[in-house]
């Protein structure tokens, strides 16, 4: 198991090209986020969409900037987005956290790059026309995304961890 390895080479992508993913990957993505853990067995609450149409994707980009000139999406040709029929409890957005996060490391493995998104949903939540061409049913609301792609530049591996900053207390 190389689980390690796939959370050293995970880096959050800012650049992706343009080309395509493979509806293979996607689906492997898609299947790593169905094994992430999930609070009090939740499952029905949770619902993935997986967005692909270009039409689409520059809608999301466009009408969900919360800075001027910056895209959320870095250009990327896949999202998966995570919403939740319980967006007012706090275990819907950890569950999640837990469904983007397998999906991160499991494009990683598989060789994608990729991006936690999460400042799209308050966004997408106040646009209904963007809600209704999502699919997303009413009582469900965004809560994260991960975006998938290829990076146009090499991703670097990290050699120690990023975070250095986190206090780690060992009781023994």
């Amino acid at each position: 198991m190389e689980t390690l390895k796939a959370m050293q080479n995970r880096i959050s992508t800012r650049n992706f090209s343009d080309a395509p993913v493979s509806k293979e990957l996607v689906e492997k993505i898609v299947e790593g986020a169905l094994y992430a853990p999930v609070g009090l067995k939740k499952y029905p609450e949770l619902r993935l969409t997986v967005i692909e149409n270009k039409e689409l994707l520059a809608r999301i980009d466009g009408d969900c900037r919360r800075v001027p000139d910056v895209s959320p999406l870095h250009g990327a040709p896949v999202l998966i987005l995570v919403s939740s029929s319980t967006p007012d409890d706090a275990l819907a957005h950890q569950n999640a956290a837990c469904l983007v996060d397998h999906m991160l490391l499991r494009a990683t493995d598989l060789g994608l790059a990729n991006l936690y998104v999460k400042g799209i949903c308050p966004f997408l939540d106040k646009n209904d026309a963007l809600k209704e061409a999502l699919h997303l049913p009413a009582d469900f609301r965004p809560l994260a995304s991960a975006a998938i792609g290829y990076a146009k530049d090499p991703v670097q591996k990290r050699e120690t961890p990023q975070n250095d900053r986190t206090i780690v207390e060992y009781l023994q």
